[in-house]
């Protein structure tokens, strides 16, 4: 690798793939720089190759990759034509390495096992019969197997986490509606406890609509507090994340923003009914009240 000097006796680890023409493209994965393989490469075997960002970021970093060359077996000089995004194409949960994609030409062939990407404007499933004739008919045989999508690939290699993800939606569910009725319950106690108090302010003018404004307005407080107090194990617990599963946000703001859009109105549902009660007091039976 020119340009760059391995500190000594530390191993060169660099990840090696073959890729056919586009198939960058076919993956959504943006190019940074230069090109991507093309079939001019694929057909004529030109000795080209592209590295990932990651590549770039550890031998040559602050430099032009683009025109550099990569020397294999101190015989085969490939030039690199492109600089593409990290992709990830092992392992989901862990920072994607350094990189070569050579062009996988007819001196080199396929594999003996090849994943081949495919992207298409409709039904992907519909189109699986005619994807394995085309297939047998460039002679991949004996036979060609599961044909999944992209999203069935991704939900397959983070099963665990999207499982724990749905747990966690339940329970924050459930959480919500334990904090609804707990909310309710404590509202609900407190006007039976102020029963007196609201009679009276009923009897020396005040209007119903203040009367329920004051509930709603005790129950915003709670919500207000309670958002105030969970703030702090929200940051706690990004930041646990963070350090534990490789690349999540590291932005909880929208997060902390939903939350509180959610739980505000929450909060003012749950007081509705004990301050439309309140709201019906009877001021001469309030002033009675014990």
């Amino acid at each position: 690798i020119p340009g760059y000097t391995a500190p000594e006796g530390a191993p060169i680890e660099i990840g090696f793939a073959y890729a056919g023409p586009n198939a960058f493209r076919s993956l959504g994965a943006p190019l940074w720089q230069g090109r991507d393989l093309q079939a001019a490469d694929f057909d004529q075997g030109r000795l080209v190759a592209v590295v990932n960002q990651s590549f770039v970021e550890k031998f040559w970093p602050n430099q032009p990759a683009l025109g550099k060359e990569i020397t294999l077996r101190k015989s085969d000089a490939y030039q690199v034509v492109g600089v593409v995004a990290d992709v990830r194409l092992e392992e989901t949960r862990s920072p994607a390495r350094p990189t070569i994609y050579f062009s996988a030409d007819h001196r080199n062939a396929w594999p003996s096992s090849a994943t081949f990407v495919i992207r298409t404007k409709g039904e992907p499933h519909r189109l699986a019969s005619s994807i394995r004739a085309l297939l047998r008919g460039e002679h991949f045989n004996p036979g060609v197997g599961d044909v999944i999508t992209m999203r069935q690939a991704m939900s397959s290699s983070l099963y665990s986490e999207n499982r724990a993800l749905d747990f966690l939606g339940w329970l924050a569910a459930s959480a919500l509606g334990l904090t609804i009725l707990g909310i309710f319950g404590t509202v609900s106690y407190s006007v039976s406890q102020r029963t007196r108090d609201y009679g009276v302010r009923l009897a020396v003018g005040a209007s119903r609509r203040d009367v329920l404004l004051l509930v709603l307005r005790s129950g915003a407080v709670t919500g207000i507090a309670g958002i105030a107090l969970g703030i702090p194990v929200a940051l706690w617990g990004a930041a646990a994340l963070r350090h534990s599963i490789y690349s999540v946000d590291s932005s909880v703001l929208p997060a902390l923003v939903l939350t509180t859009l959610v739980v505000i109105p929450a909060t003012i549902l749950a007081c509705l009914i004990p301050a439309w009660r309140a709201t019906q007091i009877n001021p001469m039976t309030a002033l009675r009240h014990e």
